[in-house]
């Protein structure tokens, strides 16, 4: 009664059963997760997943998201808009990579010309899951590329108050084993 789920589910306990351990299974809620934890799940989901968390996380702060088609994007993952204060679209490229996998100048330079893929576009915003190259950021600020790493994009989760979004994509897959006496 004291973790909040129902336990009713488990056999009764006799006399015998007092020395039996079992087992229940209980979703992991992105609130209790540290930064690096909450990293680590986004590096886990489905690419197409995390191009439609970025969509409904990008909603959740004040946007409106289309999520283009993976045939025929154009490399185009999510299309943002938003009209206070005033009229802005923004085309975004959802690149979802472990740690090790970095986000490198030449795929800002491929990246910047999206912003001709989408009519009357104002920025270019690549979101990663893990990090950029000193190259990419070079390269993004001469191209006027707008960049998002895994630790401002759970800073962007945090700030927000999103988990119950980061927790759609994650609770199905991850689960943590408690021992229950």
């Amino acid at each position: 009664s004291e973790c909040g789920y129902d336990l009713s589910q488990l056999p009764d306990a006799d006399a015998g059963d007092m020395n039996r351990t079992f087992r229940i299974t209980v979703p992991v809620r992105t609130q209790s997760l540290s930064r690096s934890e909450i990293q680590s799940e986004l590096q886990n989901i489905d690419p197409y997943e995390f191009e439609q968390f970025i969509a409904d996380l990008w909603e959740h702060i004040g946007w409106e998201t289309e999520v283009r088609q993976a045939s025929g994007d154009a490399g185009v993952d999510v299309v943002a808009t938003k009209d206070h204060p005033y009229s802005q679209k923004s085309v975004i490229q959802a690149k979802r990579y472990s740690n090790s996998t970095k986000v490198g100048g030449p795929e800002i330079q491929q990246y910047a010309s999206l912003r001709h893929q989408v009519a009357n576009v104002d920025a270019v915003v690549i979101v990663t899951t893990s990090s950029f190259t000193s190259s990419a950021k070079s390269r993004a600020n001469d191209l006027n590329v707008k960049l998002i790493d895994g630790r401002e994009l759970v800073k962007i989760l945090r700030d927000a108050g999103a988990y119950d979004i980061t927790d759609k994509y994650i609770d199905n897959r991850n689960w943590v084993r408690k021992k229950v006496p």
